[in-house]
């Protein structure tokens, strides 16, 4: 993950079809040059694992992901539907870490609509921040091509603490994925954010320049399927 599509998104286009008596348990690793999250910065060279399993519109999985200092480890759930021209989610993620020096605990709400190649995802949450609990917001707007190449804009906005200032920030990504053997992918991602150098964003793209208003990540995936 990349997981930047793994909650809603995802759950969008395994959903988008009529609901039937089907279930489905699947697994995947993975491993990226930088790994960056709604436009954040979070380890150099991070490799991953996950298990999800779906039942006719439910779906629960897990994450997992090398930050350094420790573990990054993400459960979420829930449900959705649709058909072949639209589809819907909702569900709940948290984001957790093995070290509370790296980060602190994130909770969401999630809700995502697809149409086509288009897809919609917003997040609702709130953040720990270490005994400050902050509230925030995330948008995502991603339309897909045929073959690979995907484009997305997205925008985070955090409530301030004790009267200071929120942080926000709008990035750009454009990434292709090459399909190497079957359930295997070489992907390509290209990053930009206008706002990284500005006081109050929360766009970080770089371990080594706090500026850098742009990024680009590699990255490599395997998935399993258990029956359906």
């Amino acid at each position: 993950m990349s997981k930047k599509t793994i909650y809603s998104l995802v759950a969008v286009g395994l959903l988008s079809t009529p609901a039937v008596s089907i279930a489905q348990l699947s697994a995947n690793v993975g491993y990226v040059s930088d790994y960056i999250f709604r436009g954040f910065y979070q380890e150099e060279s991070s490799p991953s694992a996950g298990l999800d399993y779906e039942s006719s519109g439910f779906y629960i999985g897990t994450w997992w992901a090398d930050v350094g200092d420790g573990l990054e480890q993400d459960f979420y759930f829930g449900y959705g539907g649709g058909n072949d021209d639209f589809g819907w989610s909702v569900g709940f993620t948290g984001y957790y870490y093995t070290e509370n020096t790296f980060d602190d605990t994130y909770q969401e709400i999630n809700l995502g609509i697809s149409s086509g190649g288009f897809a919609a995802d917003l997040a609702i949450g709130e953040y720990d921040n270490f005994g400050f609990p902050v509230d925030y917001t995330y948008l995502g707007l991603s339309y897909a091509l045929e073959g690979g190449t995907s484009f997305t804009i997205a925008q985070t906005d955090y409530d301030g603490v004790g009267g200071s200032p929120g942080a926000d920030g709008i990035w750009l990504e454009i990434g292709h994925a090459f399909e190497l053997t079957d359930d295997v992918e070489l992907s390509i991602t290209y990053l930009y954010s206008p706002d990284a150098d500005e006081p109050n964003s929360s766009i970080l793209l770089s371990g080594d320049n706090p500026l850098a208003k742009d990024a680009l990540v590699f990255g490599l995936s395997k998935s399993f399927s258990f029956g359906d």
